[in-house]
């Protein structure tokens, strides 16, 4: 068993297209790549002309000496004159209007900053644990000690210790290649506190409502998402394409408008990916955005930490409504109770929602070479 560690999206705003690849490799990082439009350079302003330098004052000619006479009173003396002001600089000829003098058209908005890694991805300072237990390890062989004593203790299955050692090797190998320092200690923490979240599921399990709001207390869900996918990106090698979209959708829901994303999915990373492309330019549509989310994502205990961390519209999908009949009526009711939430947030305004059009993840044509689908974002 081994737990997503690549993801790739195609967004587009009003019918355009742009498209994400993904680097994918068992023990590789994730390389987000998005076609950026190129713009066009700016021409320089001609340079204006030089004034004309202002003559220096000549000095008043001394007086010539009075002749010799019988002294008379000296009158009292004038208060000073206020000086003259500075003399304007003479004209220069004004250039002819034309392309090299014209003036760059100002900026409708600043620059968009590229995605940078969050703090959160390797900062341990602000590692949670809800068992102590899991604080403790800082070396592989104290993590898989861990695993060994609860299968001795009958509270680990043998099977599932199998699954994540081998979840563990993957991920350190990924971690070790990014060259981020301490890679062992990173690799080690974050699985313990995966670890800590999924078997926390099996004492403690979380039921999700038809509308979940992303949990950040006491326990922050998101940070720990973000955290374990965004070690796993390359940073350096990735690029936040067609910015002016996202500016457009993020305007768009301030004026009250509803987006939708109909997006290519590819693993359940997907929605870290997608925060951590947006974090540093459109925080609020990294953070506010509603996925819509299969059964599966909320009922699986090893995903379950992941989606806890996320606004979510459960849904269960028509395909899997019999899979258990004792299930049927509440599936629907949950349905059903998830359409009026979502009713609820597009009378609102001011939604963006997440959907995979697929109903899943989706996989690559062998014929065509790429993914099947595109994504379009709608105004409702």
């Amino acid at each position: 068993m081994a737990l997503p560690c690549q993801a790739s999206r195609q967004m587009c705003c009003n019918r355009a297209s742009s498209r994400a690849r993904t680097v994918q490799g068992r023990t590789g990082r994730v390389v987000v790549r998005t076609a950026a439009p190129a713009k066009a350079p700016v021409p320089a302003a001609a340079p204006g002309p030089a004034a004309a330098p202002v003559p220096a004052p000549q000095p008043a000619p001394a007086p010539e000496p009075a002749p010799a006479a019988a002294p008379e009173p000296a009158p009292a003396p004038e208060p000073a004159p206020e000086p003259a002001p500075a003399p304007e600089p003479a004209p220069g000829p004004v250039p002819a209007p034309g392309p090299a003098a014209a003036a760059a058209p100002a900026p409708t908005s600043a620059p968009i900053p590229g995605p940078v890694p969050a703090k959160a991805s390797t900062d341990l300072a602000n590692l949670q644990f809800i068992n102590p237990m899991w604080s403790q390890p800082k070396t592989e062989a104290e993590f898989k000690g861990i695993l060994a004593k609860l299968v001795e203790a009958g509270k680990l299955p043998a099977k599932l210790q199998a699954g994540w050692v081998d979840f563990y090797n993957n991920y350190r190998a990924a971690v070790e290649s990014s060259g981020v320092p301490d890679a062992e200690l990173l690799a080690t923490k974050v699985q313990c506190s995966i670890a800590d979240c999924v078997l926390n599921q099996f004492v403690d399990p979380y039921t999700f409502p038809s509308a979940h709001k992303r949990l950040l207390e006491p326990y922050n869900y998101f940070n720990f998402g973000q955290r374990y996918v965004g070690t796993l990106i390359d940073f350096k090698n990735s690029v936040l394409g067609h910015a002016d979209r996202w500016t457009k959708i993020q305007e768009q829901l301030a004026a009250g408008e509803n987006v939708v994303l109909l997006a290519n999915h590819q693993t359940e990373a997907d929605p870290g990916v997608f925060a951590h492309m947006l974090a540093a330019s459109h925080p609020s549509l990294a953070t506010d955005v509603i996925y819509v989310a299969g059964d599966r994502v909320v009922t699986d205990a090893l995903c379950k930490p992941f989606s806890m961390g996320r606004n979510l519209f459960c849904v269960h999908s028509k395909k899997h409504l019999d899979d258990e009949p004792e299930l049927k009526a509440s599936k629907m009711e949950t349905n059903r109770k998830t359409l009026v939430a979502m009713q609820r947030a597009f009378n609102a305004g001011g939604s963006l929602v997440w959907i995979a059009p697929s109903g899943g993840r989706d996989r690559c044509l062998a014929q065509a070479g790429c993914c099947c689908s595109s994504a379009t974002a709608l105004r409702m």
